[in-house]
């Protein structure tokens, strides 16, 4: 594969319109991937893989057809990627080759996310036993100094448990835990309520630490706060007992 593409330069205005992506995979001699443009994406893009004929699909939003060559051939260089790429040298070429894309779609003022419908008032934060409200302010109190901020909510799915970003009503970021809904049950002990929300908040109070191009969310520091819970270990032979329980049923 002799195709290649200059990402890593900066992005200048072209005197002429930039070419297709069909025309530069004809340039490159390109013949084991086709783009589509898709009207639904507004961000992302995506690329699979044919299993029976190894041909790659890649789909990018479609205001993506009138970028630049640079920015298009970022996109095959990224579809072309191997698929479990080992060593931080592929994973640093492919940061460098989403940055590159974000970048323009950033320049581009175009509104590529959905406005969040998230309102904080929908989610009610009281369960059978416990009110999450409740659970945290204690936990933000003893642990945090009263320095974590987020909303919470009951989940519906019984072991999924997650901390997350959204935009609020004000197009402000603010944070949301949510609980599974193994937690919201009658025999649940305050241990394992209060395990389970320490560890999500964790996750707001301790960033991810960068090693290269990798986030490592349950980083050392991570890991010794979370110890610093008195009840850590009770909760986690729980929640194994409890998970257990729930695959045999499901």
């Amino acid at each position: 594969m002799t195709y290649s593409s200059p990402y890593c330069m900066q992005l200048a205005l072209e005197l002429f319109p930039p070419p297709s992506f069909a025309e530069l995979l004809s340039q490159g001699h390109v013949t084991t991937i086709a783009v589509e443009a898709s009207p639904r994406l507004r961000c992302g893009w995506r690329a699979v893989i044919d299993a029976k004929t190894g041909l790659r699909r890649l789909t990018v939003p479609a205001f993506l057809e009138s970028a630049p060559r640079e920015v298009k051939s970022a996109l095959i260089d990224w579809a072309l990627l191997p698929v479990k790429a080992r060593g931080q040298v592929p994973r640093r070429r492919k940061k460098n080759l989403e940055r590159l894309v974000f970048d323009y779609i950033a320049s581009t003022g175009i509104e590529t996310r959905n406005r969040s419908t998230f309102d904080p008032c929908r989610y009610s934060t009281k369960g059978i036993i416990y009110d999450l409200a409740e659970v945290f302010d204690s936990l933000n109190s003893r642990f945090f100094n009263n320095t974590v901020i987020s909303y919470m909510r009951w989940g519906r799915h019984p072991l999924r448990s997650y901390q997350t970003t959204r935009r609020g009503p004000r197009g402000e970021r603010c944070n949301l835990i949510t609980i599974g809904a193994m937690y919201n049950r009658p025999d649940v002990p305050r241990y394992a309520i209060e395990g389970i929300m320490h560890h999500e908040m964790l996750h707001i109070a301790v960033p991810p630490l960068v090693a290269g191009a990798r986030n490592i969310i349950h980083g050392p520091q991570f890991k010794q706060k979370e110890r610093l819970f008195p009840h850590y270990r009770a909760w986690i032979e729980w929640e194994k007992i409890q998970c257990k329980r729930i695959a045999r049923r499901v």
